[in-house]
């Protein structure tokens, strides 16, 4: 990813690696190299699922997010057993 979006972090944390990258590509790039990576993963037997938040600007944002990830993301596999990239939505404060 470091090639495609300015990463400002990468660790592991729990399960989970976190990646924490700018926005400075579009969102169907994003898509298309998230859809390659996840079949790359596929193909040589790693089972993973690729989120991506939009929207965070804060830390606290960052942290609601992964808290959302890793409260949520077993129910979404369960509802979507095939799916391995999903995508959530900063809620809109209107």
């Amino acid at each position: 990813m470091a090639p495609c979006f300015n990463v400002s972090f990468i660790d592991f944390y729990d399960d989970f690696i976190v990646v924490l990258m700018d926005k400075s590509r579009k969102q169907d790039e994003f898509e298309s190299l998230a859809t390659e990576c996840s079949f790359e993963m596929e193909k040589q037997g790693i089972s993973m699922s690729l989120i991506k938040c939009f929207g965070t600007t804060s830390t606290v944002e960052v942290q609601e997010a992964y808290m959302t990830v890793k409260n949520y993301l077993s129910a979404a596999r369960k509802v979507y057993p095939s799916k391995t990239i999903f995508f959530s939505i900063k809620k809109l404060n209107l």
